[in-house]
């Protein structure tokens, strides 16, 4: 109930801050959301091409062929994916199951392989939605992994603390039944390697528990300024793991339509179990209560089946990320902002401690670090812009926050330049 209730309030807090949400035309005094995992860096190019392409039929008036997945977008979505994940066995339409959005499908999954009350580990700092997605509807517990202070936490050593924490867990009589892991991390924004990969699996088999890839952000990696020459992303999907010992039918992938392409809109999820008939034939069951539109379906399946297209904007995609995280990186150095460097995904992490406010608008002090960041958070808001708090996404650290450097270009600069006047205002004495 204690994790319900802090999604729920969360939520609620999402829901007042999209009444005002900024747009350039309609609402330019509107709050610019910082923290919101969102790319415009190619969605001049992407309206333009999904308008161009649309086309409805009577038949897409209908259900169509599927209850479920359709045949034509369960077919783009293996065809795609069997060029770009490089899977040891070719991915089949039967092995992909796809929902209306990542959540759906998440909370779809977990209900499948959870009882109510058993939990998932998921590693920290972590994307906040899946604690909504584990909770709503399945009521599965996210069960959070911190580790300890000399540890990566993407690195096979790492294993270890998971290790500690679902004996902790059963002991207190929390069954764990799964791994989540997004690969790339978010809010890390970093690639896990191919060896730990092979570690979260052996680990899994270990225990008997389902491990579960989360790889919405897979081709969404870049080079940059920090990082040069960055790690090669491998796809669960292109290992081995009867070689390492590890049974495939515990081993699922996660994909969809909102980061790598660009598309949080179109609402698309989609789970690729290749080797559990059993689960994608449960989850088939139950996939009308998530199906997607008819306009999402051919919007997402003409994309992928363009290979010519695909072929430009991948690229193109990953050198307008290498550019856009320069830009903010350098902003951040001009300000004197420390922050972890990343490499894939929309996203890194500041370290804004030293821009905590010492009193209120009020002019009272403020006593605690938890004060400080409510006031920081709080003044930010008031300049309409908004960032998430590394606290969000379990980051024990107090003055983490998550910048979003993918925003289309112009709300980006405008949404920078008013974190820049709050903090200088913070810095000048102003409240």
């Amino acid at each position: 109930m204690d994790n319900y209730n802090r999604v729920a309030g969360r939520m609620g807090a999402f829901e007042k801050l999209m009444a005002d949400i900024y747009d350039a035309d309609k609402n330019p005094e509107g709050i610019i959301n910082l923290g919101v995992a969102e790319s415009g860096l190619m969605a001049d190019e992407l309206i333009e091409y999904y308008n161009t392409h649309f086309k409805l039929r009577g038949f897409d008036l209908t259900y169509g062929n599927s209850l479920g997945t359709s045949i034509e977008l369960g077919n783009a979505m293996a065809d795609f994916f069997n060029r770009i994940l490089s899977p040891v066995k070719p991915i089949r339409r039967g092995d992909i199951v796809v929902g209306v959005g990542m959540s759906a499908v998440i909370s779809q999954l977990s209900w499948y392989i959870c009882e109510r009350g058993e939990g998932m580990l998921i590693g920290a700092p972590y994307y906040n939605g899946f604690d909504a997605d584990l909770t709503a509807q399945s009521q599965v517990v996210p069960v959070e992994v911190q580790f300890r202070d000399s540890v990566d936490p993407l690195s096979v050593t790492a294993l270890e603390d998971f290790e500690r924490v679902l004996l902790e867990s059963e002991k207190k009589g929390t069954k764990i039944r799964a791994l989540l892991v997004s690969s790339p991390q978010n809010p890390l924004g970093w690639i896990i390697s191919r060896e730990t990969l092979i570690a979260y699996g052996k680990f899994a088999q270990k225990y008997n528990i389902h491990f579960i890839c989360d790889e919405i952000y897979a081709l969404s990696t870049f080079k940059s300024k920090d990082v040069p020459s960055p790690p090669e992303f491998i796809s669960a999907a292109s290992i081995n793991w009867e070689e390492h010992g590890v049974d495939p039918s515990r081993v699922h992938i996660l994909v969809g339509a909102s980061k790598d392409f660009a598309s949080n809109g179109l609402r698309v999820g989609g789970l690729i179990s290749q080797y559990n008939r059993d689960l994608i034939s449960a989850l088939a069951t139950s996939a009308i209560l998530m199906k997607l539109s008819s306009p999402s379906d051919i919007l997402w399946r003409t994309l992928l089946a363009d290979e010519k297209f695909m072929d430009w904007y991948i690229p193109e995609n990953q050198r307008r990320l290498s550019d856009s995280y320069n830009f903010a990186t350098d902003w951040c150095k001009r300000l004197g902002i420390p922050y972890e460097k990343a490499c894939a995904g929309f996203f890194f992490l500041i370290d804004l401690r030293g821009y905590f406010p010492t009193r209120n608008a009020a002019g009272d002090i403020l006593d605690s670090d938890e004060k400080r960041l409510q006031e920081l958070s709080s003044r930010l808001v008031a300049n309409k812009v908004l960032l998430n708090p590394g606290t969000s996404y379990h980051h024990r650290v107090l003055g983490m926050f998550r910048l979003t450097h993918t925003l289309y270009p112009s709300v980006q600069e405008t949404g920078l330049a008013r974190v820049e006047k709050t903090l200088k205002e913070i810095r000048s004495g102003n409240v």
